[in-house]
């Protein structure tokens, strides 16, 4: 969630400007930011998270990042996860932080698009298996078929790529791709990804099994009294349930 909302507000990041620090005893992830980017970008989720709204009028580019943000958010709001910034008050991670940080981004995004119509360009992050490799004509472009926004779909391939995009699809296993592409409107007020072309694969992607989870969860389970998990439990619970 972090990463792709982070890679989102700084796509040229350098490994290590943005580090997660993982707190097994108290159930907090910790993000930090290191140089100059780095420290930006964090302060730059910080007011997202805060106030999505103000932020992205202040930063267009955050638009991209709250429908991200918002994406992750979704799968964890049964959970009741809270966003700490400093002494402030906690954010809860419940349906109507990612209503207003899905509506903050999309708003912006069609605003953008009326002002510059067919022109608003952005990346996003798609985890996705190749089913297919091939042209549509001789010694024309290369494209590859993987899945945006739940369809599968046949992108457009930068040639650097040709050979890496090759080879996932040979292993069939799924894999982090950077596309950029032109968002547009249609008739329902929805946006959809149009013109999307794959400029970056993350080949250190690995994705893990719930039979993977579970082998780890029970290998650490040393580290952890039955009080601790009690505790943990507890921090989940929304508020208003007890």
């Amino acid at each position: 969630m972090f990463a792709n909302t982070i890679r989102e507000i700084r796509p040229d990041l350098a490994d290590g400007d943005v580090t997660m620090v993982v707190k097994n005893f108290s159930t907090e992830t910790e993000v930090r930011g290191w140089h100059g980017d780095g420290v930006d970008a964090v302060r730059l989720l910080g007011d997202l998270v805060e106030d999505p709204i103000e932020a992205i009028q202040q930063h267009a580019e955050l638009a991209h990042a709250a429908r991200t943000l918002a994406a992750h958010a979704n799968e964890l709001t049964k959970h009741g996860p809270k966003f700490k910034r400093g002494r402030k008050k906690a954010r809860v991670v419940d349906e109507v932080f990612v209503k207003t940080m899905r509506s903050a981004g999309s708003e912006a995004i069609r605003a953008q698009i009326a002002a510059t119509p067919n022109h608003m360009t952005g990346n996003t992050i798609v985890y996705s298996p190749v089913i297919r490799v091939g042209k549509t004509d001789e010694g024309g472009k290369v494209w590859a078929r993987i899945r945006i926004e739940g369809k599968y779909r046949d992108v457009e391939v930068d040639q650097d790529l040709v050979e890496s995009i090759w080879e996932i699809a040979k292993r069939e296993t799924t894999c982090e791709f950077k596309v950029t592409g032109r968002w547009e409107e249609d008739d329902a007020g929805a946006l959809h990804l149009a013109a999307p072309r794959i400029v970056e694969v993350n080949q250190d992607y690995s994705p893990w099994s719930g039979r993977q989870i579970l082998e780890a969860s029970h290998e650490l389970t040393h580290l952890f009294t039955r009080q601790d998990f009690e505790e943990m439990l507890a921090d989940l619970q929304p508020e208003d349930m007890g």
